[in-house]
């Protein structure tokens, strides 16, 4: 038996219909799976998109994270698409136009001739020697501004068999990070660092150059927490060297503390000029503690605390023959060139 349509149901599958008809045309106009038609781009936007990769083909805009993420491919000519589909390349934009984060891919050939000093230290390194494959050249600007200036990291992707790595570069050859490259570490992999990090880094670590930045929950609490790693230079005891750190906020953006780490060289070196400055006494009672009388030989882990001064800390075994980390000092970062 057919049943009758009351009016309110009728009106709702008329709407639908209509909801349906206009969903189609968003697709047509470059609105699928949420993509944001570009018309609708905030003009700042769109002027230093169209600027920064006038060669950009394929564009696709969404929201991610409150920025404007535009993925697209390249022109012909521009990158081994000549002889492969065209790499995919992303940007990441504020409200307001500034580029945060931008990833493309660079030729074999753009590498070598414009970034000679990561293709030397490329070639010289144990990734090279030992067979793996020069996969994907990627270049990773942080911060661009307008007068075209930014933080500039080189990304190598390189394959043995089934073993695939990242390596990330500066352009003057340090190799800063290396991790296995799985599908875990698809998904956002390169983010951009939020503004108000940007700012704080900027004072507090001057001339200092964003390698990476994550976002990740906290084993113990599972809160949110920021984690951005960061390159600057220094000197202890005139040694130019390169210092890695690891710095650590919560979702509030609250400055955690971070983890220094020193090449070993380097590491002898600043514990050689600690020592210098320690009283007998005090030298004695590490030495008891650590149960190595060279210095030199101490296995020890240089943090930063909220108040930015640098805190040592060395493993030590305990009567249960566990090992721990036991403070033993906590300095000014200025003393010491840090």
């Amino acid at each position: 038996m057919r049943k009758k349509m009351n009016l309110a149901a009728w009106l709702l599958g008329a709407a639908m219909i209509a909801f349906t008809a206009c969903s189609d045309d968003n697709e047509n106009n470059g609105n699928n799976n949420g993509n944001i038609i570009p018309e609708n781009l905030p003009k700042p936007v769109a002027n230093v998109f169209t600027k920064q990769f006038p060669d950009a083909v394929n564009v696709k805009w969404t929201e991610k994270k409150n920025y404007y993420v535009a993925t697209f491919d390249l022109k012909k000519g521009k990158t081994r698409a000549d002889t492969a589909p065209a790499p995919q390349c992303e940007a990441w934009y504020t409200q307001e136009g500034q580029c945060s984060l931008s990833e493309k891919e660079i030729s074999k050939e753009d590498f070598k001739t414009q970034y000679t000093k990561v293709w030397d230290a490329y070639n010289k390194s144990t990734y090279n020697t030992e067979g793996y494959i020069l996969d994907d050249i990627d270049l990773l600007q942080r911060n661009l501004s307008e007068t075209g200036e930014a933080e500039i990291i080189i990304k190598l992707e390189v394959e043995k068999k089934d073993a695939e790595y990242e390596l990330y570069y500066t352009t003057e050859g340090i190799l800063v990070k290396e991790v296995p490259d799985n599908d875990e570490n698809d998904e956002d992999e390169n983010l951009p660092c939020p503004q108000k990090l940007v700012s704080y880094i900027a004072k507090n670590y001057k001339d200092a150059i964003i390698v990476d930045f994550e976002e990740e929950k906290n084993e113990t609490t599972k809160a949110l927490e920021y984690e951005v790693e960061i390159l600057r230079s220094a000197k202890i005891e005139n040694l130019s060297i390169n210092i890695e750190y690891e710095l650590l906020f919560d979702k509030d953006y609250k400055f955690l503390g971070s983890e220094i780490d020193l090449d070993d060289l380097i590491k002898v070196a600043f514990i050689q000029m600690f020592v210098k400055k320690l009283p007998q006494e005090k030298l004695d009672e590490l030495i008891a503690l650590t149960g190595e009388k060279d210095p030199s030989k101490w296995e020890i882990e240089i943090r930063e605390n909220t108040k930015h001064e640098i805190e040592i800390y060395t493993e030590v075994e305990t009567a249960e023959d566990k090992e721990e980390l036991v403070l033993i000092a906590t300095i000014n970062p200025a003393d010491f060139g840090l």
